[in-house]
């Protein structure tokens, strides 16, 4: 049973609020807000223990998913489609029992350094969320790395590790997606390097494969570079590697936006952290280069992370009210 209402707007853009029924009188619903900045923004209302995921469609004929894993109240953009309408439902899910999987695919920024490596040049920020949730000694969430130091989107899919084995095995419920370093830099062009168009095609792969056995897939940008830092050589960062960071990082946004996936903006949030602090704070955030991160670093940027992720995600896997 679902209720439902068509509201006209004065503009482009119209809003099915579709509200849903779970068991005996428990509903949820779908209303627009406009907003001068940041042009119509959906509200989510309805109880705040009940899981759902939010499509639309343009047509009434083909639903998209708009947000995989959501829980009300919540306020978020609207999709706008090419055309003159968008309708919203919401449907439920089950939300996940203990022991929870929340996992982190990678490059060495999310893995930090090679096993062999001993002591360890770099440390990885997924590495860098276990203080944060104690995983070692949880009895609810059980933290997986599918990251590996030099992966791209394209190696990913060949690695000897067998991270989509992996993944379809374990099932996680949660899986941060983070590539793109490798993707651009690396010189191993047959075997590790993508165009942009490849890169996004890669991506979304990895997405319907978590979404394939239902899990959430949540995507990250890359890692900045620490701008002010110089790299141990003594040679400046290039303005042009700078922007062709910043060009896999839009590819991201825009893939999230597409597929209806949560955007962890880690180019845009961790940049804005590496312009607000001094630069000896900056330094103790490296490793030997400019992009790679410390100890120290791995642990701020993990809590940069978590502070960026849903809040019920914050409060399921961190504890965080």
């Amino acid at each position: 049973m679902y209720t439902a209402r068509l509201l006209r707007l004065p503009f482009w853009l119209a809003f099915w609020l579709l509200s849903l029924g779970f068991g005996s009188a428990v509903w949820a619903q779908v209303s627009v807000r406009l907003t001068e900045r940041d042009g119509p923004m959906l509200q989510l209302s309805g109880p705040a223990d009940r899981w759902l995921r939010l499509e639309w469609s343009a047509d009434l004929g083909t639903w998209q998913i708009a947000l995989d894993s959501i829980v009300p109240p919540m306020t978020i953009p609207a999709v706008r489609p090419e055309q003159g309408a968008a309708f919203y439902r919401t449907a439920a899910l089950t939300e996940p029992e203990p022991p929870y999987v929340f996992a982190v695919i990678g490059d060495s920024t999310a893995a930090g350094d090679f096993p062999e490596q001993d002591p360890p040049r770099v440390h990885g920020w997924g590495d860098g969320l276990i203080p944060f949730a104690d995983f070692e000694d949880s009895e609810t969430t059980v933290l997986m790395t599918t990251a590996e130091p030099a992966i791209s989107s394209k190696s990913f899919f060949i690695s000897p590790r067998n991270h989509v084995d992996v993944l379809n095995r374990i099932k996680p419920e949660a899986v941060l997606i983070q590539l793109g370093q490798i993707d651009e830099f690396t010189p191993f062009l047959e075997l590790k390097k993508t165009t942009l168009p490849e890169y996004r095609v890669n991506l979304g792969r990895i997405v319907d494969i978590i979404r394939g056995y239902g899990g959430v897939p949540l995507l990250v940008t890359p890692l900045p570079f620490r701008e002010n830092e110089y790299w141990r050589s003594g040679q400046q960062i290039s303005a042009d590697d700078v922007s062709r960071l910043s060009a896999r990082a839009e590819v991201v946004r825009s893939l999230a936006l597409e597929k209806g996936v949560w955007l962890i903006d880690l180019y845009r949030i961790v940049g804005d952290h590496y312009r607000s602090v001094t630069l000896e704070e900056l330094a103790a955030l490296g490793a030997f280069d400019a992009h790679h991160l410390s100890l120290h670093g791995s642990e701020v940027v993990a809590d940069l992370a978590i502070g960026a992720l849903p809040d019920h995600f914050q409060r399921l896997f961190f504890g965080r009210d």
